[in-house]
């Protein structure tokens, strides 16, 4: 594993995020995965993760099956970069940083979902991919029972 050295102005973000209450850390050895994700629900700055980890080694660990899909659909953001990160050629002046592309979470889950009305008919919230979407992404559509 290649070891990176903190440039001069990546150790000033680092204190400048200390300094704010930005960053945090967790002991030496400690999983950090347990940190993060539990500072995403434990906070009510509504905190969300950038993160492309799959989390394939806690889901059983944490919650039932669902609720941990949830909560992994709607606090990560997962990210691309547009081209590799080459450490060689970080010394080489017409090198480019990649750019990091987010993708966002959806505004509501993508799972069907059912409610109660007043009158204790069950109503279905069944996400539906929209023609005119820009993004490409879903809109709610609710069909009741």
């Amino acid at each position: 594993c290649a070891q990176m050295l903190v440039t001069t102005e990546q150790r000033a973000i680092i204190n400048r995020w200390n300094d704010e209450k930005r960053l945090s850390s967790c002991p030496f050895g400690a999983n950090d995965d347990w940190y993060w994700m539990a500072a995403s629900v434990a906070t009510e700055l509504g905190m969300r993760v950038v993160s492309n980890d799959q989390m394939r080694d806690h889901r059983l660990a944490l919650l039932e099956q669902r609720p941990f899909l949830r909560w992994k659909t709607t606090q990560m953001i997962r990210f691309d970069l547009s081209h590799p990160h080459q450490l060689a050629a970080m010394n080489h002046s017409d090198w480019l940083d990649p750019e990091v592309h987010l993708q966002e979470t959806a505004p509501f889950s993508a799972e069907i979902q059912s409610s109660q009305t007043p009158d204790g008919r069950t109503t279905w919230h069944i996400p539906i991919k929209s023609p005119h979407s820009k993004s490409g992404g879903s809109e709610e559509g609710m069909v009741k029972q």
